[in-house]
C-alpha cells in the first residue's frame, strides 16, 4: 500500500508545483479602452460678406474605433477647422509579485487607421488640410498625450502658421503610393512599425491622400512594474482650409468616418473607417519566463560594449529643410549630407558607414580608420545630382545612412545604426518676364534722330539661377500687321532666380510705315530658354510713339 501511495505523491506534487509556475507566469490584462476629443475648433468668418462653412463629427464606440471627419467649404473668403481625437488602450502586468520591476525588450500595440483626404472645386480657389497622427506609450493614465515620453509623430503636415498650397501638394508626394502613412521612424531605440497590406478597395481609392494601413506599433527596451497600469494610444489631428474669391468655389475634407459629402463611388463603398488600438503584447525577458533551469549567477560587471550610433540628426546642405527629416530642393543640384559618428564606450577601428538612395540605385560606403571613445568624428559626405525622369513630375527620395551595415562589430544597441531623410525633388522650370518700358525724355512727338534714352526691367521668374539670357530693343518699321522689327541694341546678363535687373540704350527716332511708331523691350528674343509660357505677353514689353 506505501509503494502505491508514495508514488503517487510525487506525481501530484509534480503536478502542484508546474500549476504554481503556470499560475506565476507573467501576462498582460487589458483594463480599459476609451475615445477622447482633445481639440475641436471651427473658424467663423471675420466678414459677415463671405460665403463659407465648416463643420467637425466625431464617434466611438470606446471599445473597438474611434472616427472623427472635419470640413470646410468656401464660396468667397476663407475659413478653417480642425479636429483632434485619441483613441487609448489601458493595461498591466499581471502574474509577478505587485511592485516587481523589469525591462520589457518590447511592448508591441496593434493598431489600425483608415480614413482618407478629399476635395472638390472650380474657379479661383484653393484648399489646405494638415494630417498629424500621432503614437506613444504613458506612464501615468491621467498623462496628456503630448507629454508622453514614448512618443512620436507618425505623419504630420505643416504648422498652421505655415501653410502654403505648393508646400502642402510637395509634402504629398513624400511618401509612397500617395498614403500618409509609410513607416513610423525610430525615436532613438524607442519605436518602429510592422505594417500590413491594406485592402484592395483603398488600394484602388483614387483621391487627394489616402491612409489605410494596419500593423504593430513597437516600443523597445520599456521599463514596466507588475501591477501599475500603462496606457498607449494612438491620436488622429486634422485639419482643413477653404479659400475662395468671387469666380471659384472649395470644399475639403479628411474624414476618417465615412461621411459626406461629395463620395465617388469607390469610396462609397468601403467598409473600414476610423482608427483604434486593438490590442497589446509584451514580450518578456527569458528570466521571467522560466525558461532556464540553471540558477541564476550572481551579478558581476560585464565589460561595456562599444555603442556605436549617430551623434545627431542627419542634415543635408543645399536643400530647403521643410520639417524635421524632410527636405526638399529642385532637380538638377547634387546635395552634401553632414553628419557625425561616435563610439561611446571604447575605440572601434575600421567602422563603415553605408549612404544609399535606393530609388537611383546609388550607395557608397565610408570607412572610418578609426573611432576614438566618445569622440564625435563628423564627415560630409557628397550626393550624387539628381535629375527627374520623366521630366517635369516631382519625386520623393529617401537617404538612408547605415552604420555598421554588415553587423562587423560588437555593438550594445543597434537600433540605433540607421537615420533616414526624405528629399522630394521639384522639376526645374524657367520664366522671363520683360516689362516697365519707358522713355526719357517722355514726350507726345519725336523729331526723327532725336535721342532718346529706352529703360526697362528684366525679370527671373525661374526656380533656378540663369546665365547668357538675352535681351533687346526693338522698333518696328513695318506695319502692325506686317512687324519689321529692327534691332537697336542687345543686352546679354545673369539673373538669380527672382532677381529682376534694369537694361538700358540710347536711340535716335526713326519713322515706321504707319503713323504710330512701336518700341519694344524682349526678353530670350530668339528663344534659347524653354519656358513655361512663351507669350508676347511675358516676354514683350511695349510703348508706341509718333516720330515726324
Amino acid at each position: 500500500m506505501k509503494r502505491l501511495i508514495i508514488p503517487g505523491l510525487i506525481v501530484l506534487l509534480a503536478w502542484a508545483v508546474c500549476f504554481s509556475a503556470a499560475q506565476t507566469r507573467p501576462e498582460v490584462r487589458i483594463v480599459n479602452r476609451g475615445f477622447v476629443v482633445d481639440k475641436t475648433h471651427k473658424e467663423q468668418p471675420a466678414n459677415l460678406a463671405e460665403k463659407v462653412d465648416s463643420n467637425f463629427a466625431y464617434q466611438s464606440d470606446q471599445q473597438s474605433f474611434a472616427r472623427t471627419w472635419v470640413y470646410a467649404n468656401a464660396w468667397i473668403g476663407n475659413v478653417e477647422a480642425w479636429i483632434a481625437g485619441t483613441f487609448y488602450l489601458d493595461f498591466e502586468v499581471i502574474g509577478l509579485p505587485a511592485g516587481s520591476s523589469f525591462v520589457a525588450p518590447v511592448v508591441a500595440a496593434r493598431f489600425r487607421l483608415f480614413g482618407l483626404v478629399d476635395a472638390f472645386g472650380y474657379g479661383h480657389a484653393d484648399t489646405n488640410y494638415r494630417v498629424q497622427i500621432t503614437s506613444g506609450l504613458t506612464e501615468r493614465t491621467d498623462f496628456r498625450w503630448s507629454e508622453a515620453r514614448l512618443k512620436k509623430t507618425i505623419f504630420s503636415k505643416r504648422d498652421k502658421e505655415t501653410w502654403k498650397s505648393a508646400d502642402f501638394a510637395a509634402t504629398l508626394a513624400t511618401t509612397a503610393a500617395r498614403a500618409l502613412v509609410s513607416e513610423i521612424p525610430a525615436v532613438g531605440d524607442t519605436l518602429d512599425v510592422i505594417l500590413e497590406a491594406a485592402s484592395t478597395a483603398w488600394d484602388a481609392l483614387d483621391c487627394e491622400a489616402k491612409i489605410a494601413r494596419q500593423g504593430w506599433v513597437r516600443f523597445f527596451n520599456v521599463p514596466l512594474e507588475a501591477g501599475k497600469r500603462y496606457r498607449v494610444f494612438l491620436t488622429v489631428e486634422s485639419q482643413v482650409k477653404a479659400v475662395a474669391i468671387l469666380a471659384g468655389q472649395r470644399s475639403i475634407k479628411v474624414d476618417f468616418y465615412g461621411r459626406e459629402p461629395f463620395f465617388n463611388k469607390q469610396s462609397k463603398n468601403l467598409k473600414d473607417w476610423g482608427f483604434a488600438i486593438d490590442t497589446v503584447q509584451v514580450i518578456f525577458p527569458n528570466s521571467l519566463l522560466g525558461r532556464s533551469a540553471a540558477p541564476v549567477p550572481p551579478k558581476t560587471k560585464t565589460p561595456a560594449r562599444s555603442d556605436l550610433q549617430f551623434a545627431g540628426p542627419l542634415e543635408l546642405i543645399g536643400p530647403e529643410k521643410m520639417a524635421p527629416e524632410n527636405y526638399r530642393m529642385i532637380e538638377g543640384f547634387a546635395p552634401s549630407l553632414k553628419l557625425g559618428v561616435i563610439a561611446r564606450y571604447s575605440e572601434l577601428k575600421n567602422v563603415k558607414l553605408l549612404v544609399q538612395i535606393p530609388e537611383i540605385s546609388w550607395k557608397e560606403t565610408i570607412i572610418f580608420p578609426i573611432l576614438d571613445q566618445d569622440k564625435t568624428v563628423p564627415v560630409e559626405i557628397q550626393l550624387p545630382r539628381i535629375e527627374l525622369s520623366p521630366p517635369g513630375n516631382h519625386r520623393a527620395y529617401r537617404l538612408e545612412t547605415i552604420l555598421d551595415p554588415l553587423a562587423e562589430l560588437r555593438n550594445e544597441n543597434r537600433t540605433n545604426n540607421s537615420q533616414a531623410l526624405s528629399l522630394l525633388v521639384i522639376p526645374r522650370y524657367y520664366q522671363l518676364r520683360a516689362r516697365n518700358l519707358r522713355l526719357e525724355p517722355s514726350l507726345t512727338e519725336y523729331s526723327e534722330n532725336q535721342q532718346i534714352s529706352l529703360s526697362g526691367t528684366i525679370k527671373n521668374e525661374s526656380n533656378v539661377d540663369l546665365e547668357e539670357v538675352e535681351a533687346a530693343f526693338y522698333y518696328n518699321s513695318g506695319t502692325r500687321s506686317q512687324r519689321k522689327l529692327v534691332l537697336i541694341e542687345k543686352k546679354i546678363m545673369s539673373l538669380k532666380t527672382g532677381q529682376e535687373i534694369p537694361v538700358s540704350c540710347s536711340w535716335k527716332a526713326r519713322k515706321s510705315a504707319e503713323h504710330w511708331t512701336d518700341i519694344y523691350l524682349i526678353v530670350d528674343p530668339d528663344n534659347a530658354i524653354s519656358e513655361q509660357v512663351e507669350n508676347a505677353a511675358f516676354h514683350e514689353a511695349t510703348t508706341s510713339i509718333i516720330v515726324k
